[in-house]
């Protein structure tokens, strides 16, 4: 089984998860485009991982081209990506909360200041996802890393 594969060695505790369709983990990260020096990006709350069903995998598999990363972006802050821009919660569009937009940023700062407890930071750039965990400074090819893992 894949989840057996998974980095954090909490193979049997993810496959419960996954049984459990609704359950979701807090674990944050950072969705953004990156155009020339600038980033367009989004918080998102839940399942910030790169494994299956993860930000990450559903990145590779369901947002894999600029205009729908765009279109992903344009709602702002959400609980987690899934794979249709409907089935997403997206704090100000299904909610109704305020202030969910962040403001486009010098890639510098999107790299090294963002403020928030997000534990991956993802980065669209030339055609390809990127991603890097808090806490180390070079990106990782996220396409590459999903492939390591079977998943």
């Amino acid at each position: 089984d894949q989840c057996d594969k998974n980095p954090s060695g909490y193979g049997s505790l993810i496959k419960q998860i996954r049984r459990i369709r609704r359950f979701k983990m807090s674990t944050r990260a950072f969705i953004g485009i990156q155009r020339g020096n600038k980033v367009q990006y989004s918080y998102c709350h839940h399942d910030g991982y790169y494994w299956k069903p993860g930000v990450g995998y559903t990145l590779v598999n369901y947002y894999n081209n600029e205009p729908i990363i765009t279109e992903l972006l344009s709602f702002g802050d959400m609980s987690s990506p899934e794979n249709t821009l409907d089935e997403c919660e997206f704090y100000e569009r299904d909610r109704g909360e305020r202030g969910c937009h962040r403001p486009e940023v010098d890639i510098s700062d999107y790299n090294f200041n963002l403020q928030g407890d997000a534990e991956y930071i993802y980065l669209f750039k030339n055609d390809k996802w990127y991603y890097r965990e808090i806490g180390t400074r070079a990106y990782k090819d996220l396409g590459l890393k999903i492939k390591e893992y079977n998943i």
